[in-house]
């Protein structure tokens, strides 16, 4: 309670516009409160150990070039202390490995509360954007998380090794300057007046480089985005010979960056030599009215001027940190920002187990993107638990919606999905991952062996159950001529599996731990003609012991169907067997006839 209250007073004194970033870096701090209080106790202790050692020094000196043995006014206490050179030495001595001491810890400490900060944004910030919805996450550029888990997470530990920092500058020049005040309370009246009024003079620059740091993180968003994608998109880029107009479109957006992020340093750099040279002159005046006001002190009034020295360098460092942090709020602003829209985004969970059903039903489910745009309007269907169902329409009809919300990925705006009569949102989402799966249209790999993408972070797999779902999606003849089988290394950038092998890897991916509903995106859209072949045996072989989602624009992917649903501008217009729908259904029966080689030649003609 009493730390807190000392940080409520920390952010009182705060700038007003500056006030809700210092709460809110005390509740980044919230895991190294401890280390802090550390840091503020050391910080303390080193400005009086280091006065100390500075009004010492300067008696040992004035004793040896006098010879003469002068009484030390002990500050508080009042008496007087006859010490010899030795003792005074000895006295400096201790007091300087004391201070050493505490200058190690002080190290030491901002370090480790930037690393803790670290480690824990990273941490939940992929744990909140990892547990918040599909809604939430679909909308988030790729560049954009990674930027903030890397570039984002790094300036905000720097904010909070700067914050650290400051409190121990600010620590240190309040004992500094109370030891002054104890010495000479004029000399001391000086260096308070000199930082409010350097605080004060020079904090317009430290607005400005604020404003500059929230523009800078803006700009390298986009910079981030632009090397994603272009990375991603390397071998079009090669293929149409774009890859100099990319590269000035980096270049243009290297630029944007680049001058913001000069303007930065430049007053980063300029506001500390501004202060130091400010601070020569607040010293002289500080020395020439302690001299006014305390004749024949000398020793008071060259401990004086040490500790004015001292006083003002942390207040320079105060000021630097202050521009620091500064430049990187920002940053932990908006990396505060994107754990609590994922935070608000969360999945919940908690429900029944999912371990069977009968009927699986759409009733009237509408849904949108946007208000008044519906993809899907008025769907209405019932599926048998163990039937293959095939969904074509044109493009844009709403199918690869329908199945995200087959996936509970999203929730109908109207409407109810239930199984055996009740709400599938009564499933908890943990159990419901476990039976649920999907295949999409593009194999999506990780950089891993064969089998560790087959089994994707789910523990518990044995290599036999890996070998099993192998088997099944016609995958394991090709895996085993592989020079080092299941343990061959594979991703999206490796070039050691055709497209076709990739489908079939996730095939079995989705297979693992008996599945109850299977969701295929397009599964042989860019096959050749032996994989989709084997894809298309691999659903056969699957029919009645789970029930499948077909998502097709080939009719031969639909071999294995029981019924076809025709989605056309997000109406469910057809749900029939297939033979029934090429002479019911117009659409159906048009993509038919030009799935139809010899149709197709003599229409052609």
């Amino acid at each position: 309670m009493a730390f807190r209250g000392a940080a409520n007073q920390v952010a009182a004194i705060a700038p007003a516009d500056l006030r809700p970033a210092y709460r809110r870096m005390w509740t980044l701090l919230s895991t190294s409160r401890l280390r802090l209080l550390a840091l503020a106790a050391c910080s303390t202790l080193s400005g009086f150990a280091q006065a100390a050692i500075l009004y010492l020094l300067v008696r040992s000196a004035l004793i040896i070039a006098s010879r003469q043995h002068a009484a030390v006014v002990l500050p508080l206490v009042g008496s007087a202390w006859h010490p010899r050179l030795s003792e005074l030495i000895a006295v400096a001595a201790a007091l300087s490995g004391l201070w050493l001491l505490l200058q190690a810890v002080m190290v030491y400490l901002p370090a480790r509360i930037g690393t803790d900060v670290l480690t824990s944004l990273r941490t939940e910030t992929f744990a909140s954007f990892v547990g918040a919805s599909w809604a939430v996450q679909s909308k988030e550029e790729e560049s954009d998380v990674v930027d903030t888990l890397t570039n984002q997470v790094v300036r905000t530990a720097q904010a909070a090794l700067f914050f650290s920092g400051g409190l121990a500058s600010l620590l240190s020049l309040v004992a500094l300057t109370v030891a002054a005040l104890l010495i000479s309370p004029v000399a001391a009246a000086v260096v308070i007046v000199a930082v409010v009024v350097l605080f004060v003079v020079l904090r317009p620059l430290s607005v400005a480089a604020r404003r500059l740091s929230a523009h800078r993180s803006g700009t390298s968003l986009r910079y981030a985005g632009l090397v994603t994608e272009a990375v991603r998109m390397t071998e079009e880029m090669q293929v149409f010979g774009v890859g100099e107009q990319e590269q000035r479109r980096v270049t243009e957006v290297v630029g944007e960056v680049a001058e913001p992020w000069f303007r930065a340093q430049f007053l980063n750099a300029a506001v500390p030599a501004a202060y130091q040279g400010a601070t020569i002159v607040f010293v002289i005046a500080g020395l020439a009215l302690a001299a006014a006001f305390g004749r024949g002190q000398v020793a008071a009034l060259g401990a004086v001027i040490l500790i004015l020295f001292q006083a003002l360098s942390y207040s320079q460092n105060l000021q630097s940190v202050y521009h620091s942090f500064n430049d990187t709020w920002p940053y932990a602003q908006r990396i505060l920002d994107v754990q609590a829209r994922y935070r608000q985004a969360a999945r919940p969970r908690g429900g029944e187990e999912f371990d069977c059903f009968d009927t699986l039903e759409f009733r009237h489910v509408d849904f949108a993107y946007h208000p008044g745009h519906p993809v899907l309007h008025d769907v209405s269907f019932s599926v048998r638990s163990g039937e293959t169902i095939g969904v074509v329409g044109p493009s844009g009809a709403g199918k690869s919606t329908m199945a995200q919300l087959l996936l509970r990925l999203r929730d109908p705006d109207q409407g109810d999905i239930t199984m055996d009569g009740g709400a599938v949102a009564r499933f908890d989402l943990t159990s419901w991952c476990a039976r649920t799966t999907y295949v999409p249209q593009a194999p999506r790999l990780i950089n891993a062996s064969v089998a560790d993408n087959i089994r994707f972070l789910r523990t518990g797999i044995s290599d036999e159950e890996v070998v099993r779902v192998a088997k099944l999606a016609h995958i394991h003849d090709d895996i085993v001529s592989w020079p080092h089988g299941y343990d061959t290394r594979i991703s999206d950038r490796v070039e050691a599996v055709s497209g076709g092998q990739g489908q079939r890897i996730c095939l079995a991916r989705a297979l693992v731990r008996h599945p109850l509903l299977l969701v295929l995106d397009e599964p042989t859209s860019a096959l050749d003609l032996r994989s989709e072949a084997l894809v298309q045996k691999a659903l056969a072989g699957l029919h009645g012991r789970v029930t499948m989602f077909v998502i097709a624009h080939r009719l031969s992917t639909l071999a294995a169907c029981d019924r076809v649903m025709v989605i056309q501008d997000g109406r469910l217009e057809a749900f029939e067997p297939a033979r029934v729908l090429v002479g019911s259904n117009p659409w159906y029966q048009e993509v038919f006839d030009l799935s139809q080689p010899g149709r197709a030649a003599a229409d052609s003609r």
